[in-house]
């Protein structure tokens, strides 16, 4: 992964972002983006 960020939603939730991007093979590139909410932990 290439980078990663972290956001407020709409809601107040908690993002993780992250990005991964193919830079060795010029034919075929992929950009690769997740998200994930990120929940409160829970007993």
């Amino acid at each position: 992964m290439e980078e990663i960020a972290v956001a407020k939603g709409p809601k107040g939730e908690t993002l993780l972002y992250l990005l991964s991007d193919d830079d060795y093979d010029r034919d075929d590139q992929r950009t690769l983006l997740l998200q994930f909410e990120i929940l409160p932990f829970a007993d």
